[in-house]
């Protein structure tokens, strides 16, 4: 008997150790997509001052950064059906996530004179940050199934809070810093 209780409460601890895990996954996630707000400003910004590029230019470097967002399907396919160290999300998430920084941590100290090459490494952390949004997103509906009165509610309004939260903050930072 007292096995099955402590099987039981061990269930029990991995589910809140899993939701713990989530939330924090879930706030450092809207924390990141919201502060990208700044970066797209630094790069619009970047792409103004330093390269002296004109508006359509910029434009159509801005799109090809943004390309990997509209190909999220895919990244939910790639992370449901191909595991990676063992697992099917974290490991994603922390590749791509190492990645993202990789890539923003390049034109931060290169700081390249090739439009192009600016282009390219920002699409990269473009697709690294769209394929952690799509993972992020397919956990947040695993958690919510195990609440089923207020799950789906609850970690939306968290979400959407830190989203909002974090985009001012993004939005006022990058005001100041371009």
């Amino acid at each position: 008997m007292a096995r099955g209780i402590s099987a039981s409460a061990t269930g029990s601890d991995r589910c809140t150790s899993a939701l713990t895990v989530y939330l924090n996954l879930a706030i450092c996630q809207a924390a990141n997509f919201s502060f990208s707000v700044s970066v797209e400003l630094a790069v619009k910004d970047y792409f103004k001052s330093v390269l002296k590029l004109d508006p359509g230019h910029q434009q159509i470097l801005v799109a090809i950064i943004k390309l990997p967002w509209s190909l999220r399907i895919l990244y939910g396919l790639i992370s449901d059906n191909v595991p990676l160290c063992g697992t099917r999300r974290k490991s994603w998430v922390v590749l791509m996530g190492a990645l993202q920084f990789a890539m923003l941590l390049t034109v931060g100290l290169t700081c390249p004179e090739d439009p192009m090459v600016v282009t390219a490494i920002l699409f990269f952390a473009s697709l690294a940050q769209a394929f952690v949004a799509c993972v992020v997103d397919a956990i947040m509906v695993v958690q919510a199934r195990r609440d089923k009165a207020f799950g789906s509610q609850d970690l939306s309004a968290l979400m959407f809070f830190c989203m909002g939260f974090f985009g001012a903050l993004g939005s006022i930072y990058g005001g100041l810093i371009t």
